[in-house]
């Protein structure tokens, strides 16, 4: 019988790990994975002294970028911290091997150890480990260029266990780059985002410095901290029975912002374990309406302690949880049932308060639109009044072409209006134009009610030897509601009251207010209401003119113009509506 042998897989260990630094690809990685050291290292002095009662804020942590040296450098400092040269050598430099804090429950972040080739993945030269445990001090150097030198990767090693008696325990690691491409402006702050997304809440417990060199060698210093929208609105939701036997005892806290949350690593719910992000989501509803509103917070101890085949939080480093794992499952089904409802009341809720306002703005307009049109009408009255192109010139074509020879009779208050630079209109309460008086004029003239226009001497023959006269309507208009049984017009405009009646027979009028579901005040019916009243009063100013024979050319030129006056008229009045309503106070959006 022929004798068996053993067989092993082989690897390529520069090839490995040269794939492995591959995942680190920009400076808020490398950030991570040589942060969560200092931080790992910590978070087990304190599991393992629980007697001395360890503060966090007595580790100090920093990273330095420095821009000109093409540096990064990671310091971390505590007279209890620092590794010994048993440590780093086989320990810090070991790569896929078990995390031993994590197999003894501590609540650290790192796993397999593959963060320390990091730096190459950003294309370093190599990197220093500078080590002080104890008053001994280690020091060794990786580079990039031992991974092809065709055997396994050689460390230089500086120095083992000598004697530092001034610096602090502590560990120093130091990157030096190829060049600056990874310590630009941009990586920089993509870097400082990715931080405090990915330490979340946890920044808050340790003082975690960027110190950045600039190329001028100016500094610019931050402490990283946890960033969260302010919230104008919280709920919190304790577990059912049915979920605490997967998830165990812990509250979902749900909270909305004020407006849409523009940074979308802000947006969701940040859900955590032992204070450490796993992931931010909003359980399959990012599309929902008015997500983008919600943020929130799920502390779950029980992902960490996990023990089973088929963990919850997956082998990369990204913000994302294992959906077939059964405690992922229920947190996203409870978390889910929950969103939906802040959601459907929210919308229902966002719903009644934008039709609020914008009956308060459509009773706003109720309450100014009388006034808008009078005191359109009496500025058209005053421009008519005063002619058109020049002012006080009056041209017609075939009649009065010497128009500097005045046209009026000298004793017309028309002509007081031509002499005049300043006047002002004095109403009767009643809102018709009694008179305009010049200014400076002690005794003041009532204006005449009515002018004729007529042909000067010097007109030329072939002129309109009739009398035209001017017509004066004044103001006072006024918009009412009426059913006149029959539908022959949807608003109509009264020459003598000023009442603009809107008919609410006409069709068009009786559809609206039935989509409506009757209401005459439905914020849509009177938005369609008010513009038909609007439609008429420029179509009576535009009669005005007709009637004061104001139109001249050829038909179709007629009617493009006075299509253009509707136009012009109804933009008009439109405009001061919506600068009338641009100065009413909203409702505060904090509901």
């Amino acid at each position: 019988m022929p004798k068996t042998t053993e067989k092993y897989w082989e690897v390529d260990i520069s090839r490995a790990m040269l794939d492995s630094a591959n995942s680190f690809g920009n400076l808020g990685k490398v950030g991570e994975e040589y942060l969560t050291n200092s931080l790992d290292a910590f978070e087990t002095l304190i599991h393992d002294n629980t007697e001395l009662n360890l503060n966090r804020m007595d580790c100090k942590i920093r990273m330095v970028i420095n821009v000109p040296k093409k540096e990064i450098i990671f310091e971390d400092s505590h007279p209890l911290m620092g590794m010994s040269s048993d440590s780093i050598f086989n320990s810090f430099f070991k790569l896929h091997g078990e995390n031993l804090a994590r197999k003894r429950f501590v609540n650290v972040r790192g796993k397999y150890g593959t963060g320390k080739v990091a730096s190459f993945g950003i294309n370093a030269n190599y990197f220093i480990i500078d080590s002080v445990c104890k008053g001994l001090r280690t020091i060794a150097k990786a580079t990039k260029k031992a991974f092809f030198s065709g055997d396994k990767p050689k460390l230089d090693v500086i120095g083992v266990d000598e004697k530092s008696n001034n610096a602090e325990n502590g560990t120093t690691v130091t990157i030096s780059l190829a060049n600056s491409k990874y310590v630009s402006e941009r990586s920089i702050n993509n870097a400082i985002r990715h931080l405090q997304k990915i330490f979340g809440r946890f920044l808050d417990m340790y003082f975690i410095e960027v110190v950045t060199v600039l190329s001028n060698y100016n500094t610019k210093e931050l402490r990283l901290a946890y960033n969260s929208p302010n919230a104008v609105y919280e709920k919190i939701y304790p577990l059912p029975e049915k979920y605490k036997k997967i998830i165990g005892e812990t509250n979902l806290v749900i909270k909305r912002a004020a407006e849409p949350i523009e940074d979308e690593d802000l947006r969701g719910v940040l859900i955590t374990s032992n204070f450490y992000p796993k992931e931010q989501t909003y359980f399959g509803l990012d599309n929902k309406p008015y997500s983008d509103r919600y943020f929130g917070e799920w502390e779950v101890p029980f992902l960490d302690k996990y023990e089973g085949e088929n963990p919850p939080m997956l082998s990369t480093r990204e913000l994302r949880l294992n959906q077939d794992n059964e405690i992922v499952q229920a947190m996203y089904e409870f978390g889910r049932e929950i969103l939906v409802r802040e959601l459907e009341v929210f919308a229902e809720n966002e719903k009644a308060r934008k039709r609020d306002e914008t009956t308060r703005k459509l009773d706003k307009i109720a309450q100014e639109l009388n006034s808008v049109l009078n005191d359109d009408f009496s500025d058209y009255e005053e421009a008519k009044s005063l002619g058109k192109g020049e002012q006080g010139k009056v041209k017609r074509k075939g009649t009065f072409e010497d128009s500097d020879k005045s046209i009026i009779n000298p004793d017309s208050p028309e002509s007081e209006i031509r002499r005049g630079d300043e006047e002002r209109l004095v109403k009767t309460p009643e809102g018709d134009l009694a008179g305009k008086i010049k200014t400076g004029n002690k005794k003041g003239k009532k204006r005449q009610e009515k002018a004729k226009l007529k042909q000067d001497d010097n007109a030329p023959k072939n002129g309109s030897l009739k009398h035209i006269e001017r017509q004066k309507y004044g103001g006072g208009f006024t918009v009412r509601f009426e059913q006149l049984s029959h539908n022959d017009f949807i608003a109509r405009v009264d020459k003598v009251t000023k009442i603009i009646t809107v008919n609410l027979d006409a069709d068009p009028i009786k559809v609206h207010l039935k989509n409506c579901t009757n209401n005459i005040y439905d914020p849509a019916f009177r938005m369609f209401a008010y513009s038909a009243a609007i439609d008429e009063y420029a179509r009576y100013c535009i009669h005005t003119q007709a009637d004061n024979s104001e139109f001249f050319g050829t038909p179709p030129e007629v009617a493009q113009e006075a299509a253009d006056l509707v136009r012009d008229i109804k933009k008009r009045i439109f405009d001061k509506l919506a600068g009338i309503l641009k100065d009413t106070p909203s409702e505060e959006k904090n509901g």
